[in-house]
C-alpha cells in the first residue's frame, strides 16, 4: 500500500473527529488565516495561528486556497519538515464551508527507512559495479538478463548492450547454459545452485573454468536470479599441476617400495638363511614403517586421480554387512591393544548396494582406524541403518572429541586439527578427504557430529543403487 494511500485513508477515517485526532489538523480561509487549530497542531506548533503562512509548518501554500477553490482538483498533497520532523499533509477545499482543511501525518519513521533504503542500495550498486567477480542478474521466468556488471564484461568480453535483454543461453559465452535449462528450472524454484568448474568461453574463443553461485529470490514481487561467477583458471591450472606432481611422485616411489618390500620379506622369512631376534626385530619395524608409507603412496595417488576427475565410479553388488564385519575383525585386535571395545551393530537382514567394495573398505577402514587413534579409553561402535533407497552409516567413538571450529576443516586435504599426533600414528591428513571424495563419487554425504571432550560421530549415506 503506497504512502498517499494510507494518508487518504487516515484522513477519511479521522475527517469528522479533528479533536480527537492525534495528527495536527487546521481549518483556513481562502486568505490565508487561520480559523481552527486542534490540540495536537497546537502541542507540536504553539505559534502556528500567530506567524499562518510563514510558518515553516505551512511555507510555500502560497496561493494555494485560491487555486484548489477555483480547479477542479479540490485537494492535494505534499511533504513538509519542522524541526526534524517530516509530516505528510493533505491539504482539502471542502465547498460547504469555503475552507481549506489541511491534515497531516507524521511521516518521519517512513522517511528515514526510505533514507536507509536508498543508502542500502547506494552501497549495493557501488559493490555490484566494483566488484571484481562477474555479477549478472536474471529474469527467473524467461531467463533475460536484467543487469550486468564490468566485472563480468570484462571477464566475457562483450558490451552491456550485447547482453541487456539477451536470454542467458542466446549469449555465446553461456551456450553450454542451453544443456542446463533443467537446472535453472530447479534453481528458480529451490533458490541455490553452485557449480565447480563451469565451462565458459569468452568473445575471444578463450576457455574459461568458473565458480558460479546462482541464488534466486524476490525483487518487487518479481523473481529473479542472481548469478555470482568467478574465474578459477588458474586455480584449475595449479591443481593440475599439482595433481601431475602428486603423481608422478607417486608412480615413482611406488616400484621401490615394492622391491624393499620384497627384499624385508624375504628376510622375514628367512630366505637368505637365519636372524637372530634382535635382527628381526628391527626387520619388522622397517616392514612397518614401509607399509605406513605405501599407504601414503596410495593416498597421494588417490588423491590426484579424484583431483582430476580420473576416478570411474565402480559398481558391483556389495554385502555391506559383511564388508562392515570384515573391518570389525580386521581392527578388533588394535582396538583391544589400547584397551577399547569395538562393536558392529547390523541389521538383521543382510544389506546389499551396488558400489565399489574395495573403495568403501577404503573409507571404512580409515573411519575405524582413526576412532582407534584418537579414542584413549571407552568403546567404538559401527552401526548401519538401512532406509528405503538409502544405507547409513556410523562411526561412533568415545574420544576426545573434535572442537567446533574444526569441523569445517577436516575433509580438506593436507589438514590435521586438534592436538597433532607424533610417531608412527602421524599422517598427512588426506585419509578423510579421500574418504569424502569415494562417498561423493558414489552420490553420498559424509558429515560428522562432534563437540570436543565428547566424543565423534562419522555418518554418511550412500543410495542402494546410484544408477
Amino acid at each position: 500500500m503506497s504512502r498517499q494511500t494510507i494518508a487518504n485513508s487516515e484522513v477519511t477515517h479521522l475527517a469528522s473527529f479533528p479533536e480527537l485526532n492525534p495528527n495536527p489538523v487546521l481549518e483556513m480561509d481562502l486568505q490565508g488565516r487561520i480559523n481552527y487549530v486542534n490540540p495536537a497542531a497546537r502541542r507540536l506548533f504553539p505559534n502556528l495561528e500567530t506567524l499562518g503562512l510563514s510558518h515553516r509548518f505551512l511555507h510555500g501554500l502560497g496561493s494555494s486556497p485560491q487555486s484548489l477553490s477555483r480547479g477542479k482538483k479540490t485537494w492535494m498533497t505534499r511533504e513538509r519538515e519542522v524541526n526534524g520532523q517530516w509530516f505528510e499533509q493533505v491539504v482539502h477545499y471542502i465547498p460547504e464551508i469555503d475552507k481549506l482543511r489541511i491534515y497531516a501525518i507524521d511521516i518521519t519513521q517512513i522517511k528515514s527507512m526510505e533514507a536507509q533504503l536508498r543508502a542500502s542500495e547506494s552501497r549495493y550498486r557501488r559493490l555490484f559495479e566494483a566488484a571484481q567477480d562477474g555479477i549478472l542478474i536474471l529474469n527467473a521466468r524467461s531467463g533475460e538478463i536484467t543487469d550486468v556488471n564490468p566485472g563480468l564484461l570484462n571477464m566475457l568480453g562483450y558490451s552491456r548492450d550485447e547482453m541487456l535483454g539477451k536470454r542467458l543461453w542466446d549469449i555465446g559465452a553461456f551456450k553450454n547454459v542451453a544443456a542446463r535449462k533443467p537446472s535453472c528450472a530447479r534453481l528458480s524454484s529451490n533458490g541455490y545452485i553452485r557449480y565447480e568448474n563451469f565451462p565458459l568461453t569468452a568473445r575471444n574463443g578463450r576457455r574459461l573454468d568458473v565458480e558460479l553461485v546462482s541464488n534466486a529470490y524476490l525483487d518487487n514481487d518479481q523473481r529473479v536470479i542472481q548469478c555470482n561467477i568467478r574465474d578459477i583458471s588458474e586455480r584449475t591450472k595449479l591443481n593440475q599441476f599439482r595433481a601431475s606432481v602428486l603423481r608422478t611422485v607417486s608412480h615413482d616411489l611406488r616400484n621401490p617400495l615394492a622391491i624393499v618390500k620384497t627384499g624385508i620379506c624375504g628376510l622375514l622369512y628367512r630366505v637368505a638363511g637365519e636372524i637372530n631376534k634382535d635382527q628381526e626385530g628391527l626387520l619388522n619395524v622397517m616392514n612397518y614403517t614401509l607399509d605406513r608409507l605405501t599407504g601414503i603412496t596410495e593416498n597421494l595417488l588417490d588423491i590426484s586421480n579424484f583431483g582430476t576427475g580420473a576416478v570411474e565410479p565402480k559398481q558391483e553388488p556389495v554385502n555391506f554387512s559383511d564388508l562392515v564385519s570384515q573391518v570389525a575383525l580386521i581392527y578388533s585386535q588394535k582396538a583391544k591393544s589400547k584397551g577399547l571395545e569395538l562393536r558392529a551393530r547390523l541389521p538383521d537382514q543382510e544389506v546389499v548396494i551396488h558400489s565399489d567394495q574395495s573403495r568403501l573398505f577404503q573409507v571404512l577402514s580409515n573411519l575405524v582406524g582413526n576412532a582407534i587413534k584418537f579414542t584413549a579409553k571407552g568403546h567404538i561402535d559401527i552401526s548401519v541403518t538401512e532406509k528405503k533407497d538409502r544405507i547409513e552409516c556410523a562411526v561412533t567413538d568415545t574420544g576426545r572429541g573434535i572442537a567446533r571450529e574444526d569441523v569445517d576443516k577436516l575433509f580438506r586435504e593436507f589438514t590435521q586439527v586438534g592436538k597433532a599426533l607424533s610417531g608412527p600414528d602421524k599422517g598427512l591428513g588426506l585419509g578423510l578427504a579421500i574418504a569424502k571424495d569415494i562417498i561423493t563419487l558414489y552420490k553420498g554425504n559424509i558429515w560428522v557430529e562432534s563437540s570436543l571432550g565428547q566424543g565423534s560421530r562419522f555418518i554418511f549415506t550412500l543410495p542402494k543403487n546410484p544408477s
